[in-house]
């Protein structure tokens, strides 16, 4: 399922490396994702997963607006700012 999320990810613009060779450079001199290139994509591929686990309490239409709100995200801030369904 992750890797069908980073497609969806990287269809709307934002490259995901994690688990990559890129990443696995990055780690090498970085002691987290702080700063890659990747992190945005990586973030909403992570952001999006957990959505679609945790939407026991949503319903269809807030699952996607939540995706598209994720998907949609230029920044960080942005994407911290979505609210994101609790698993429990």
């Amino acid at each position: 399922m992750i890797d069908d999320i980073a497609q969806l990810v990287e269809l709307q613009g934002d490259m995901v490396k994690s688990g990559k060779q890129e990443c696995k450079d990055w780690h090498l001199t970085h002691e987290n994702c702080f700063g890659c290139p990747y992190e945005l994509g990586c973030s909403k591929t992570v952001s999006i997963g957990l959505t679609i686990l945790a939407s026991t309490g949503f319903t269809g239409d807030k699952i996607m607006e939540t995706i598209d709100q994720l998907l949609a995200a230029k920044s960080h801030q942005k994407l911290k700012a979505i609210h994101i369904p609790e698993m429990f």
